[in-house]
Order: structure tokens, then C-alpha cells, then sequence
């Protein structure tokens, strides 16, 4: 097998190529052609140095390895080469098979997306993990798994902003533990330091997450290169496939420009996707432009536009009380029902989503509906940490009426 390397992998993006000749006898790509497809390219470092290995079919089946030159592997400060070829049908990865497989994390981040709530006593706000624990599995048996969603350990509606690092990852062990590998859970990794990220990082590369969710830092206005060094730092330092999450109403939102340039990191598979504007369809083109390369998470409630667009997942607050009802309407999404879809919608998601909107003026926060629901179906629950208030008392009635209204099942009688 002879390999000529003139560039270095990039992902099939519109301007990026991997150029190379392969020789196996039976089959040559020659030197500036696209990878053929069902083919892809994983590439890590063995004792120092780039290798390559390629893979051929959708499955991953293992045909050749081979050295590279170090030119090939980009880094945080070197920016992509540009070349002409504007074709290339697989995701091309700089870690290897035994650690970290982009094309399989791309492919099993699909279905519901649910933030798992987490649990405190109420006497004395302290975690309550095997309420979690007990939660995951409402959670499964409810029909969550691997081809029907992932679980969010210690996002927003996770509290992650009131709990400590230990307790980040307290809680990130409790869910993947419960969730036995059967459904894949990413951990969240919000914060403003990238020396925490790394070690978020770490420990999610450790406790056996598959994902880590990172937003662009909060509280300073940071540069798109601040963000793209922070990202690749997680990198580096983990095998994890790292989701972005677009919180443009914290920080500085993520730039079209930006997508591209981080989809060149191999560890980023995911991409959690709401926009701050509706009129120039930004949220339709970055979702069209790079479905075929990103998982993309619909965290804007076009569930039917972005599922025709290509996205594979769905930010899904409702499975937290009603996981059959996602189930449910992933199956009607993906069999491309989408007039039902619109309809259950409606029906469901928007009354929940209008009582949100009613509730954020008494306070603020995330996932303090999440909880309350809970409660009504008769699950596990508590309040959220301050400074987000309870919101129990207040809004018990109106939100048993919404669920009953949704046709919700299990939901507990008034006096329960």
C-alpha cells in the first residue's frame, strides 16, 4: 500500500480534501480524489507520531493502517489548507478506534436529548442521588434508549451551575452508571475556565461518558478564537466527543463561520442548536449545511423543519415526566409523519413551553418545570437550588391542569 499525503484530513466540509493514493491491489484513490464512499479515515497518535487507519463500509471494517507526516494533523493554532476538491463522504477523526470512534458518537447521538434533573433533600438541599439513580431508570423504562435518545448529566436543567465540580461529578457518575451503556450520556461541561473544562473533560473521559457539552464561556464577552481555543483544549485533553452548544443568550453566540472552523476539530460530533433570530433562517442553514457532518440537537422546537433538514436530535423537557411521549414522537418524526408531528406538538410542547414562559417571571433558572411535573406524576423530585425559588407552591394547580389538559399519564390527584 502506498500513501502520498499533500494535505491534511479535514472533514467533508465544502472546501476541505483529504488527498492521498491508497493501493490495496484491488482499489486506488488517486491523489487528490474524494474518499469513496462508506469509506472513512481515523486518525491517532502512536508513539508520537500521526497514524492512519482506514476503514471501509458503514460499519468500520478495518482495512490498512499507515504512518503520516505530522503536517496532517491540524492544531488549534495552525488553520485548515485550503484546497479545490470540494468532496469527501466520511468524517475524518484524529483519534483512534480504541479510545474514540467520531463516526459511531455522531451516529448514536440521535433521538430524544434529556436533561437529566437532578435531585436534592429538601431539608438541607444536599444531592440526592439514588433519586436520580431511580430516575434514570424511569427514564429507560419508559422506552429511552440507545436508538431513542441520550441523557444530559448536570446541564442547566441539571442545576450545574449550583453544584460543585465533586458534586458535577457525583452526579455524571450516577446517571452513567444507571444508564449501564445502554443509553449514551453526555456530561455537562459548562463553565468559564478552560482549566476547569479540561478537567470536566478528563473526568468524563474517566467516569465513561460518552459526550461532554460545552458552551461558549459565560459572563465576558470572549472572541470566537477565545471559544475555539477553549474547545480545543477539551480536546486535547480527552477522548470524549464534545457537543457545542449555541447559548447565545449568555454568551457569545456561535457564528456560522465558527461551526465550520470547529466540525475541523475531530472530537466535536455534536451540535446543540437554537438561534437568537428568526427572520434571516439562520437556524435552517447552519442545521442544512452541516447535518451531513454534525449531529445536530434541535433545541428551537422546529422539530419538522430541522428533522427535513437532517438533524438526528431533539431537545425533549417533556420525557422528564413522560418519556413515553417522546418515544413516541421521535418514531412519528423519523417516520417522517410530520403533519402529526406539528400536531402533537401543539398539543403537548406548546402548553408546556407557555406555562415556562409564565414561570419565568416569579423566577429563573431551568428545569424547576421539569421537577414540578415530576412531582405530579408521582416521581421523584425536590425544588432547585437558590438563588432559582420554588416554584411548587405557586404553580401546582396550573400545572396539574396542563398535564391533565395533555392527557399526561400517572398524573396524581390533587390531594395525593
Amino acid at each position: 500500500m502506498t500513501i502520498l499525503w499533500s494535505g491534511h484530513p479535514g472533514c467533508n466540509s465544502p472546501n476541505r480534501h483529504l488527498f492521498f493514493v491508497l493501493n490495496l491491489g484491488c482499489a486506488t484513490v488517486p491523489l487528490g480524489a474524494s474518499v469513496p464512499s462508506g469509506w472513512w479515515l481515523d486518525v491517532s497518535v502512536v508513539a508520537g507520531k500521526p497514524h492512519g487507519t482506514l476503514y471501509i463500509g458503514g460499519e468500520g471494517r478495518h482495512a490498512a493502517s499507515f504512518p503520516m507526516p505530522p503536517r496532517a494533523v491540524p492544531t488549534a493554532d495552525q488553520p485548515p489548507i485550503e484546497d479545490p476538491h470540494p468532496t469527501c463522504t466520511r468524517p475524518i477523526s484524529n483519534q483512534s478506534t480504541d479510545t474514540m470512534n467520531p463516526h459511531q458518537l455522531k451516529r448514536r447521538l440521535c433521538g430524544c436529548y434529556v436533561t437529566v434533573p437532578t435531585m436534592f433533600h429538601d431539608e438541607d438541599l444536599e444531592l440526592n442521588l439514588p433519586a436520580v439513580r431511580r430516575h434514570v431508570r424511569f427514564l429507560r423504562e419508559g422506552g429511552i434508549n440507545e436508538q431513542m435518545g441520550v441523557l444530559l448529566a448536570g446541564g442547566a436543567a441539571g442545576d450545574f451551575s449550583t453544584l460543585t465540580f465533586a458534586e458535577r461529578l457525583q452526579v455524571a457518575e450516577t446517571v452513567i452508571e444507571e444508564a449501564g451503556g445502554k443509553v449514551p450520556v453526555a456530561m455537562g461541561a459548562q463553565t468559564t475556565s478552560t482549566r476547569e473544562l479540561i478537567e470536566l473533560a478528563r473526568a468524563a473521559e474517566r467516569l465513561g461518558a460518552d459526550y461532554i457539552q460545552v458552551s461558549p464561556p459565560y459572563y465576558f464577552t470572549h472572541t470566537e478564537e477565545d471559544f475555539f481555543a477553549f474547545v480545543a483544549a477539551a480536546a486535547e485533553a480527552a477522548d470524549v466527543g464534545i457537543i457545542v452548544y449555541n447559548t447565545y443568550w449568555t454568551s457569545t453566540a456561535v457564528s456560522t463561520a465558527m461551526v465550520e472552523r470547529l466540525i475541523q476539530i475531530p472530537n466535536v460530533v455534536g451540535l446543540k442548536w437554537s438561534t437568537g433570530e428568526a427572520v434571516r433562517m439562520t437556524f435552517e442553514h447552519v442545521v442544512s449545511r452541516f447535518s451531513d457532518r454534525l449531529s445536530i440537537i434541535d433545541n428551537q422546537n422546529r422539530f419538522v423543519t430541522s428533522h427535513m433538514l437532517g438533524a438526528r436530535s431533539i431537545e425533549l423537557h417533556i420525557c422528564n415526566h413522560w418519556p413515553q411521549f417522546g418515544v413516541r414522537l421521535w418514531g412519528l418524526i423519523e417516520a417522517h409523519r410530520y403533519s402529526e408531528v406539528q400536531q402533537e406538538m401543539i398539543r403537548v410542547i406548546l402548553p408546556f413551553m407557555q406555562l415556562w414562559a409564565q414561570m419565568e417571571h416569579y423566577t429563573s433558572g431551568d428545569g424547576y418545570l421539569d421537577k414540578l411535573c415530576m412531582e405530579l406524576v408521582g416521581l421523584d423530585s425536590s425544588r432547585c437550588r437558590p438563588p432559582t425559588r420554588d416554584v411548587r407552591l405557586q404553580f401546582r394547580e396550573q400545572a396539574r391542569r396542563m398535564l391533565l389538559q395533555c392527557q399526561t399519564l400517572g398524573v396524581q390527584p390533587a390531594n395525593a
